[in-house]
């Protein structure tokens, strides 16, 4: 069937969060709640949850951050095991990276084999995959782009591509592991039958957004 999506609105201090808890309680008898909450926000609404729904709490919800959500769904439907690079790891990788493509550079011609420069590169890299921008899309901008800009943006693209090309063999970059989550999530149909809430959230990643659309595919229903 469809997944049901509900909008709950309301000012600062108006007793959302509270509402959530108690549909979590209502609906706990017929299938599992699952609230979904920034990481900073995991641990005080997890305290929260159990203070304001007592002990049997645990028995039919749970509190989740995408990361923790992330290591379940993977953990159950394959791929949680599989290795990911640690940061040292994510370094040589785009030493390696950069190694592979530096003949085809025009910007970076000489490029530093700095960490500082292999962690800048990094930065931006995170940046690029939490919106869902691949190596190749950034060479294609970087051609259609006129000037240095356009050859930074294409320069940028063959490393990123090679680093890509890299972690897809070696082992997961850690900042790929939402795009699998989201793939997961709807090729399989580990959120069905459950009810998934949303809650103080500001904004969300394109990377994130992935996600949702995948729970809004597969859930019983979504509260936001």
């Amino acid at each position: 069937g469809s997944t049901m999506l509900y909008l709950l609105t309301g000012r600062t201090g108006s007793g959302k969060t509270r509402e959530v808890f108690r549909r979590m309680a209502a609906e706990g008898s017929r299938r599992p709640q699952l609230l979904l909450v920034p990481e900073q926000a995991s641990f005080e609404t997890e305290r929260r949850f159990c203070r304001e729904n007592g002990n049997q709490a645990g028995a039919y919800g749970e509190v989740l951050s995408f990361t923790r959500l992330e290591n379940r769904v993977l953990s159950q439907t394959g791929g949680g095991a599989d290795p990911v690079l640690d940061e040292g790891g994510r370094l040589l990788a785009m030493y390696a990276a950069l190694k592979s493509v530096q003949d085809h550079l025009t910007v970076y011609a000489m490029p530093s084999r700095r960490p500082e420069f292999l962690d800048s590169l990094l930065t931006t890299l995170d940046e690029l995959k939490s919106s869902c921008v691949t190596g190749a899309q950034l060479a294609q901008i970087g051609e259609e782009t006129e000037g240095l800009d356009g050859e930074k943006l294409r320069d940028l693209g063959l490393i990123f591509g090679a680093y890509e090309a890299m972690t897809a063999r070696q082992g997961a970059d850690p900042r790929d592991r939402l795009t699998r989550l989201a793939e997961a999530l709807t090729r399989e149909d580990w959120a069905v039958g459950k009810d998934f809430y949303l809650d103080a959230f500001t904004d969300f990643t394109p990377q994130e957004r992935a996600v949702l659309s995948a729970l809004l595919g597969k859930a019983n229903s979504v509260t936001v």
